[in-house]
């Protein structure tokens, strides 16, 4: 599903599927169908300069904002196999990467997911 539908949704039936039910998301969080999230933003001006602290960035944010799980989404597939050797340097966090160009949103073939999923530990996917 989506939190705002476009608004020629019917032209792409094929991707996000028909619509069942229409909510807001405060009710499927109140009815824990949907987590609480909070959602950390970070853009990075100066790529060469800032990059080398993205680590020390997520995870101080783990610690401070005392969470168990974060995910993070990455604008390319070279972009997160790059963040994932770099998180993969810190013992902090388990890390764990999917990497994926199709529509579907879970792939039960890929144990990563699972794993995440599963981890009592602070993690990132």
């Amino acid at each position: 599903g989506t939190a705002t539908p476009p608004e020629d949704y019917n032209n792409y039936v094929n991707i996000f599927g028909k619509i069942i039910d229409k909510v807001q998301i405060y009710e499927l969080i109140n009815n824990k169908i949907l987590c609480d999230i909070q959602t950390i933003i970070k853009k990075i001006d100066n790529k060469k300069t800032e990059y080398h602290n993205l680590k020390e960035l997520i995870t101080s944010s783990m610690k401070n904002y005392n969470k168990i799980k974060g995910i993070i989404y990455v604008n390319d597939t070279q972009n997160a196999k790059n963040l994932y050797k770099l998180m993969k340097k810190q013992k902090e966090i388990d890390t764990y990467i999917y990497v994926s160009k199709n529509i579907d949103v879970e792939d039960n073939r890929d144990k990563s997911i699972i794993d995440f999923e599963n981890n009592k530990n602070k993690s990132i996917f």
